[in-house]
């Protein structure tokens, strides 16, 4: 089967073709077993007989114009509805004919096609496509097709119409049972209200399957001589119970790319928890870069025995031994850094791979590949000598601020030390990977978190974010990750998910957040494969069908793992949510931004429990008993506590949300002051009474603190002992919902 259709393909490269025309497409589909139209391929007048009609059934035919450079046939004409006879025939071809003079394009022919009695329109007609991506390799995309396909995947949910996935090691049963969750599967098989099957299961996906075996013969992981650039079928239609294939885009490249090359874990472990350390670009007369990252260095931890200074005419910098060059190193270091320009920075790599003197390098400085001209060809410079090693180092970079690493006792982030405490705030078994080392320093920074690895992978010359999730995928000093990405390094984005499984599996959380979602960072493709799912929106879609935690705002981002931190030692086991505020407009506010959860009627032992707290704080008169809870402004301290102590025994309430307005003198909230009695530090304080509580509890519990700038004193002594707390609850709400659905086990 694939000889004959390699021998097509060479054709049309023998012809300086990529893609081929539709009498080709439709040999190849009857190679693999896809149905088509009856049709007849019409390349000179002379090939126009009446035998030539009577192979096409039926009394009328379609004719289309076939030319190498017209895509889109219906646009210019090139499509025609006519009665099946010689002079009809003749009359469109010369219609063709001209069609193609005008738009200055080659004609080829003219493709007379059997008239298919079939649904046009929603139900009747499927698109499906696969497209080669640097970064994800084949993508699949599935859903309605025909004329409708643009408007349904604007206006549908997200893998409601449209179906994506990689085809790199795709399962079929995985892959069935996603597709059987689209919209035009529900209708075809018969599953919307009224609908009735038009099609048996086996010969809709069948035929489906036989073209994505095709696309994975065509990669570089499978068995064939080309790349499958891109297949389109719309529409696919639907005809006397068979799948049909109507209209097609079919391209390939004649070069088939590499695999993608494996990266060391030994290395990347070096990396993380190296034992030696050398730097080159320490200045021994100011506080240049690479003297901060240098004393950086020493007080996250790090020996200074076992740093070497690489600095020629020095013995000692900051009790730091000095070595005059990389040669002369009296060991291979674990990692290496390099803080000098970019210029100088492929001389030194190209040392330290002579050498063989590091198994790992961080690569700081900017100005490569993220600058036009000699930036670019520095980092290409770079990349080439990597490639052409067979055991070289791992590298970091460049134009990233390294690494901070809480087990290897050290960072190289250039940032001063006090200006970046995360070092003293709140420990953490969160991983932090993001291409961009300031947007990775603002988080830390505004969370307070100190976690585990926090990781700047720059312009991932070398080891990408796929690999750091490789190599955590299975380790213990982790349960969460948390990603900043850019964009993919070649089939990086393949590479991501598949150890996104593996993270899954080991029952680790992976937060995205993913930039770049406008027009100009989606490619362009000749169909609507791409238009209707650029590449954000498949990202998006197939990274969340395996399993990360996709977060639309940097507010999202940092509010997943503010939950994740606080909440990791929690069970979770539903989304049944109790509320306790103080505020009716909290308790609608909650109550509408629900989303996936659900607030529990209370039942009446919670009801008779809550009511003696109310009568004991003399609110009984004023205050209704429900889920939210509203133990209005006149709520002390006492019935704040014993109430939200009510909700968290509930069998029946899984997780609760505590939300404070602390502007009521009711409440003990505000540090002590000459104004008043009030002192949070007071251990029988509200918020010393909600720390004791958090701590009792083994069930989720978030608070939010509705307030303005004199209760920050408030909110810090909460989120010092790892309480989540959110500034709104709507926020906090929203927040949780979204945290629950994730974490809840299915």
């Amino acid at each position: 089967m694939y000889s004959a259709i390699d021998q097509i393909i060479e054709q049309i490269f023998q012809e300086q073709r990529s893609t081929l025309l539709e009498p080709e497409v439709y040999q190849i589909l009857r190679h693999i077993g896809v149905e088509t139209p009856d049709y007849a391929f019409i390349e000179t007048l002379e090939q126009l007989t009446d035998e030539s009609l009577q192979k096409i059934k039926g009394d009328k035919v379609v004719a289309k114009l076939v030319s190498p450079q017209i895509f889109h046939k219906t646009d210019v004409g090139g499509v025609q509805f006519i009665e099946k006879n010689k002079e009809n025939a003749q009359t469109v071809y010369h219609k063709f004919e001209a069609i193609c003079k005008e738009q200055n394009a080659q004609y080829k022919g003219m493709l007379l096609c059997q008239m298919l009695e079939y649904k046009s329109g929603f139900g009747g007609e499927l698109l499906y496509g696969i497209r080669w991506s640097a970064d994800f390799g084949h993508i699949l995309t599935a859903g309605i097709g025909g004329t409708e396909t643009d408007l349904f995947g604007k206006v549908l949910k997200e893998d409601y119409n449209i179906y994506n996935d990689l085809l790199y090691n795709l399962d079929q049963k995985h892959w069935q049972e996603n597709l059987e969750k689209t919209l035009i599967y529900q209708k075809v098989a018969g599953k919307t209200r009224g609908g009735k099957r038009i099609i048996e299961d086996t010969d809709f996906f069948q035929p489906l399957w036989k073209l994505n075996q095709f696309a994975q013969h065509y990669n570089p992981y499978g068995q064939g001589k080309y790349l499958l650039a891109e297949m389109e079928f719309n529409p696919l239609v639907i005809s006397h119970g068979k799948l049909v294939a109507l209209d097609a885009i079919l391209r390939f490249k004649e070069n088939m790319p590499a695999k993608r090359l494996e990266k060391p874990a030994q290395k990347i472990d070096c990396l993380l928890h190296p034992k030696t350390i050398g730097i080159v670009g320490v200045s021994s007369k100011s506080m240049n870069m690479g003297r901060i990252i240098l004393n950086n260095l020493k007080k996250y931890g790090f020996s200074n025995e076992k740093i070497y200074v690489i600095k020629p005419n020095e013995t000692m910098i900051d009790d730091c031994k000095c070595v005059d060059s990389i040669s002369n190193l009296p060991e291979k270091v674990d990692m290496f850094i390099i803080s000098v320009n970019a210029a100088e920075t492929p001389k030194i790599i190209q040392e330290l791979l002579e050498t063989d003197k590091s198994n790992s390098v961080i690569i700081i400085p900017g100005g490569m590949g993220e600058k036009e001209g000699e930036g670019q060809k520095i980092e290409a410079n770079i990349k080439e000598m990597i490639q052409t090693m067979t055991d070289p180092p791992v590298l970091v970079g460049g134009n990233c601020l390294g690494v901070r690493s809480v087990p290897g006792n050290y960072g190289t982030f250039f940032i001063p030390e006090y200006k970046l405490h995360a070092e003293n705030g709140i420990a953490s078994n969160i991983g932090f990977i993001s291409q961009s080392g300031a947007f990775l320093i603002t988080r830390m920074s505004k969370l307070g978190i100190d976690f585990q690895y926090a990781i700047s992978s720059g312009n991932q010359i070398h080891l990408g974010v796929s690999d750091y999730l490789s190599y955590f995928a299975d380790k213990s000093q982790v349960n969460t990750l948390a990603f900043y990405i850019e964009g993919f390094g070649y089939l990086d984005g393949m590479h991501f998910v598949e150890n996104l499984k593996r993270a899954n599996a080991h029952n680790k959380k992976v937060i995205v957040y993913k930039a770049g979602r406008t027009k100009e960072g989606q490619s362009a493709a000749m169909g609507h494969t791409a238009s209707i799912a650029g590449e954000y929106q498949v990202c998006k879609n197939i990274l969340k069908k395996y399993g990360a935690i996709w977060t639309d705002s940097f507010t999202e981002f940092e509010e997943s793992i503010k939950l994740h931190r606080g909440l990791e030692n929690k069970i979770i086991k539903g989304k049944n949510i109790g509320i306790v505020s103080d505020a009716g407009f909290e308790s609608v506010g909650t109550a509408d931004n629900l989303q996936d959860l659900t607030a529990p009627k209370l039942q009446q032992e919670t009801i008779e429990k809550i009511q003696e707290i109310y009568k004991k704080g003399r609110i009984q008169e004023i205050a209704n008993i429900s889920n939210p809870l509203d133990i209005t402004p006149s709520g002390n301290d006492d019935v704040y506590i014993h109430s939200t102590k009510v909700f968290l025994e509930a069998d029946y309430i899984d997780a609760v949300l505590l939300c404070i307005v602390p502007l009521s003198p009711a409440n003990s909230t505000l540090p002590p002051s000459s104004e008043h009695k009030e002192n949070i530090y007071d251990e029988n304080s509200l918020p010393q009474r909600v720390i004791r509580l958090a701590k009792e509890t083994n069930k989720p519990f978030v608070v939010s603190v509705d307030s303005g700038t004199p209760f920050n004193p408030l909110v810090a002594m909460l989120e010092k002992h790892n309480i989540p707390v959110f500034r709104s609850s709507d926020q906090a709400i929203r927040a949780f919902s979204k945290f629950l659905s994730y974490s809840v086990p299915s």
